[in-house]
């Protein structure tokens, strides 16, 4: 086992330990009694009278001092570094007592020599012995340079930029560090420091989780930052085995029947968070995966403005929620931020006049004033049983947000024309695609009484402000796109930094597709007929936004980039 270096000055080897005990009495009794009686052959002053003045003596008892400790040290550090203790502790003693000896017969001016031979020795003895203890227990590795581990796992540039997070920083659900989880496996020492450097990347890179995985013929870290994974680094099979060995022991998932545990991390910032870890299994293995604090309750409280829609349709939605008569509906894919966007919608709604209720799947934040139900919105019977008791207490506005089955779209629709307003969220891929879905649940002819608003989402990455570059697109591109090129707006490139993972974006911004339903609209969806895009924008007019449009104004806006809205929009140009 590698000891920690510096703890203990204390000579371990009972010949030593003797050899260093006699060694000042020698010096008494023996040496100075002889080298005091002496006189120099040239020069008639005693060697005892160098001796009494102290800008002589006292740096040649220090240097004599430090080649002691020197001794002691080295014949415990060498044991624990697995070198030969009697050859260094020898090899010093040798040094050490021809510096003595041309000290104290012939001037003591020699403790240079000696204090030269004894640190030249030490230094030496120190760039042999980092070579052969893990990373945290090298020393001095500014003047004899740092040693690389014989097989360390490899580590990307980026990463070595930043500092790993410090192993007593690491710690488990029973209060153990992971410092002293190596003291007992140093073997262990090279991987956890590169696990270090991911922890430290995945803080730094804001990611909301992060995963050590098998690959094809190496173990894979990727990190999820706004939506999308990363991979970060890559490790070989040995290495990656050894650190899903390694935290899974300190962790305490390695324990019969724990498939959960916690780990308590301080990151170099001083930001303490608990990070969840759970085992995964691949076809190539077991791995491990590990969940950072969520931040979705502080994007709940921003406002439709801010998750990115145009403050005319903010506009337009603030109106129709007040107005009778009035439905409106939120549509995007799964994990497009439809609740949030709900939430946000909800904040628009003037409390103080208007009595809301919303029937919830599942409730993630607390609106002001504002009556929230849970309840399972698929399960019709539900729905019919709590809805009369609600309809009692009059409600201004009814809105739910949640998978829900046709009783519930019915219920509101029905509600919207009997002079309330009502909201829903739908999953669902285009505007288009919700029509077709209203066509089931409700008759078209109650749809049109109420139907105000439709709108389509998804979330798209914002470029990182700290790293991105400007450039200029070329006509052939904002010809392609229908741009006017006497005003392009602002283009920005991805850079990559590590404040945002080096993937160039940090944050998530909505784009919209918005349809404010006109008589042309109502009489097309009456009509039955497929409602493709195309016929949508050809009804909708003015009124009609596509999500690839938003899209790309917020490119010329410098928020996000072409890439990234063909990519959100499964690479549609």
């Amino acid at each position: 086992m590698i000891k920690r270096i510096g703890y203990n000055t204390k000579c371990s080897d009972p010949r030593l330990k003797s050899v260093c005990i006699a060694l000042p009495f020698f010096f008494l009794f023996a040496i100075l009694p002889v080298q005091a009686a002496g006189m120099r052959a040239s020069e008639s002053v005693p060697i005892a009278m160098l001796w009494a003045n102290p800008f002589w003596a006292l740096p040649a008892l220090l240097s004599i001092a430090g080649w002691l400790y020197l001794i002691s040290w080295v014949a415990d550090d060498s044991a624990g570094a697995g070198l030969n203790r009697h050859f260094w502790s020898a090899l010093l003693l040798a040094a050490g007592w021809i510096g003595v000896i041309l000290i104290f017969f012939l001037h003591p001016i020699f403790f240079v020599l000696l204090s030269l031979g004894v640190t030249g020795i030490t230094l030496y003895y120190i760039k042999l012995r980092n070579m052969h203890v893990p990373t945290r227990y090298q020393l001095l590795t500014g003047l004899v340079g740092a040693a690389e581990p014989k097989n360390p796992p490899e580590t990307s540039k980026k990463a070595k930029k930043i500092s790993p997070v410090k192993m007593d920083n690491i710690v488990n659900e029973k209060g153990g560090s992971m410092d002293d989880y190596l003291s007992d496996h140093p073997e262990a020492e090279d991987v956890i420091e590169l696990f270090g450097y991911i922890v430290e990347r995945v803080f730094r890179g804001k990611g909301s989780r992060f995963r050590i995985r098998p690959g094809k013929g190496n173990y894979v870290a990727d990190a999820t930052k706004d939506g999308v994974v990363e991979k970060i680094e890559e490790m070989s099979l040995e290495h990656g085995k050894m650190l899903i060995r390694s935290i899974s022991m300190f962790s305490g998932l390695a324990g019969k029947g724990k498939p959960r545990s916690v780990l308590g991390i301080k990151s170099s910032t001083g930001e303490e968070v608990r990070v969840g870890l759970k085992g995964i299994k691949t076809r190539g293995g077991t791995g491990l995966s590990f969940s950072m604090p969520s931040e979705a309750t502080e994007e709940q409280k921003l406002d439709l403005g801010e998750l990115g829609m145009s403050p005319e349709s903010v506009k337009n939605l603030k109106a129709a929620l007040a107005d009778s008569n009035s439905s409106l509906i939120f549509s995007g894919p799964k994990r497009s931020g439809l609740t949030t966007t709900f939430y946000a919608a909800m904040s628009l709604i003037d409390i103080f006049t208007k009595d809301v209720v919303t029937f919830e799947k599942s409730i993630e934040g607390q609106l002001n004033q504002i009556k929230q139900i849970e309840i399972d919105l698929r399960s019709g019977r539900k729905f019919k049983e709590i809805l009369p008791e609600v309809l009692r207490d009059e409600p201004h506005v009814l809105a739910a947000d949640g998978p829900a089955g046709k009783e519930v779209t019915a219920g509101l629709f029905e509600f919207a024309a009997g002079g309330g307003s009502a909201a829903e969220t739908i999953e669902a891929e285009s505007i288009g695609r919700v029509l077709a879905i209203l066509r089931k649940r409700v008759s078209p002819e109650l749809a049109v009484k109420s139907l105000k608003i439709i709108t389509n989402q998804r979330l798209v990455r914002r470029l990182c402000p700290a790293c991105r570059q400007e450039f200029e697109p070329s006509p052939e591109l904002l010809e392609k796109l229908k741009i006017n090129p006497e005003q392009p707006g602002h283009w920005f490139n991805p850079v990559g930094c590590e404040g945002c993972l080096g993937t160039g974006y940090d944050g998530r911004i909505g784009i919209y597709g918005v349809l404010n339903v006109n008589e042309k609209v109502r009489k097309l969806f009456l009509t039955g007929e497929v409602m493709s895009e195309k016929k949508i924008k050809t009804a909708g007019g003015k009124d009609y936004r596509s999500i690839r449009r938003d899209g790309i104004a917020k490119v010329m806006a410098g928020l996000t980039t072409l890439d990234e809205i063909k990519r959100t929009l499964n690479n549609k140009s």
